[in-house]
């Protein structure tokens, strides 16, 4: 059963290239050139070779991939096909795959997809000029991007993800941007950590249909539950549920406000 999922899958994906390929134009940098002559590295065989990299050199790469042979395509070919292909296009596969993903397993939680929303730093090559992601701390400092990703629990599948640089890190605008662009038809329980707690994301949530369990700090933090005077003791969430909707009815209506 397992070994004919993981089959349609790939199937799902092979196809997904292809669509892609169908359209790349739309997504090189010259598209009356970009991929557009036989090479030996096609545009279906870079888009695998992406999704396949370990983590090893990048001539050993490419070796593993297309074979020990004499007519191996050389690392810099491949340098020179990764910059004719836009972000907007690894974008656009992500997201079709992910839908042809749904397509073969869509498990739900009481009839809802169970959506976790995280983050994760992630440290890319040193470039002090650069001011969305360069940290200055210590001698050196570095730089990071931070990938903010929903994780469908249920189906163990990430559905959507938003880059940012780690000095113009935003956990909630990231939150609300996925939430914007979410497929409304598919019922969800949004879940997110302390990070997210905001009445502007409450709004968001509430405006796009979504069920949603927030982390919130305590009443003794400087979060929103301390504005309010409540026991320092378990209480019924149904209290918490019409406050935090009272608070977010103007905001609904203006939900990109701060």
């Amino acid at each position: 059963m397992n070994d004919t999922f993981l089959s349609n899958l790939k199937l799902a994906l092979d196809n997904c290239i292809s669509e892609t390929d169908s359209i790349r134009w739309m997504f090189c940098n010259n598209p009356e050139s970009d991929f557009s002559r036989d090479r030996k590295i096609s545009f279906a065989d870079y888009c695998n070779f992406m999704i396949q990299m370990q983590s090893k050199s990048l001539p050993n790469e490419v070796m593993d991939f297309f074979g020990h042979t004499q007519d191996c395509p050389t690392a810099s070919a491949f340098v020179q096909r990764k910059y004719k292909f836009l972000h907007e296009g690894w974008n656009y596969l992500f997201h079709l795959f992910v839908s042809e993903g749904y397509s073969l397993r869509n498990n739900t939680y009481h009839g809802y997809r169970l959506l976790a929303c995280d983050g994760s730093d992630v440290n890319i090559a040193r470039n002090p000029d650069d001011e969305e992601t360069y940290i200055h701390e210590g001698e050196a400092g570095y730089n990071a991007i931070h990938v903010n990703a929903l994780y469908d629990l249920t189906n163990s599948v990430y559905c959507d993800f938003l880059v940012q640089g780690k000095k113009k890190l935003h956990g909630r605008s990231a939150l609300n941007a996925m939430a914007d662009r979410y497929d409304s038809r598919a019922k969800a329980i949004i879940l997110a950590d302390r990070g997210c707690e905001s009445f502007n994301v409450f709004a968001h949530m509430i405006r796009n249909g979504f069920k949603f369990v927030v982390r919130m700090k305590d009443i003794n933090s400087n979060g929103i539950l301390s504005a309010y005077a409540l026991p320092d003791t378990e209480f019924d969430s149904y209290i918490w549920t019409t406050l935090a909707r009272r608070h977010t009815k103007e905001t609904i209506n203006n939900p990109d406000a701060k």
